[in-house]
């Protein structure tokens, strides 16, 4: 009888911790999707003054859509590049802060910085630097090709057996990409960029 009444207490306990997180779960995350699906059935917008009922319409209008088949491959391939990597990349460096003796809590707050961080901030900084004329990227790779360009003619290895050698020699000549507006790296950006995001908290988990 005691044993039953130590696990209950244990129990009510469990339950009486955990309900903040669960209601801040529930308030944050839960009920916003919870409240946007019962909205896709209406014809809500921002500044309208009266809500009807649609149905299926919003649906049948996506799935309808000329550039849904592409939608819907990114969005796959996006989920298939960035839970593998999130997730490997978060065992690995919960793995290796486990084995460090000294500065542990320094980086696990350093790793975890990308997952408390604002949205907006991230979204701001990450356009920064990846601007195709001011940021940061573009200026410093363009900072290397007058030696690269220097090498790249001495020693033909811009066309050589070396892939990334021949791109960046590309690149010095033609102009380096608009990583966010190109198609052919637009992308994989927002899937570094989501890696880099999710990482820290799969660590911590």
């Amino acid at each position: 009888m005691t044993a039953a009444l130590n696990h209950q207490r244990q129990t009510r306990s469990a339950w009486i911790m955990l309900s903040p997180a669960l209601i801040l779960m529930m308030v944050i995350l839960i009920l916003p999707i919870l409240i946007a699906f019962g909205l896709s059935f209406t014809d809500y917008g921002l500044g309208v003054k009266s809500v009807d009922f649609v149905g299926l319409e919003n649906y049948e209008r996506i799935f309808t859509r000329s550039t849904f088949k592409k939608m819907f491959t990114a969005t796959v391939l996006y989920v298939i590049v960035v839970v593998p990597f999130s997730v490997g990349l978060g065992l690995g460096a919960a793995l290796l802060i486990q084995s460090v003796q000294r500065g542990r809590e320094f980086y696990k707050t350093i790793y975890f910085l990308p997952v408390m961080a604002s949205l907006l901030a991230m979204a701001i900084v990450w356009e920064f630097m990846l601007h195709p004329t001011i940021g940061v990227l573009n200026e410093t790779l363009q900072g290397g090709c007058d030696s690269a360009i220097i090498h790249g003619l001495l020693t033909g290895s811009w066309y050589g057996a070396d892939p990334l050698a021949s791109w960046y020699g590309d690149q010095c000549v033609n102009g380096f990409p608009l990583w966010l507006g190109d198609r052919d790296y637009a992308l994989w950006t927002i899937c570094f960029i989501g890696i880099w995001q999710s990482f820290g908290f799969n660590m911590v988990l």
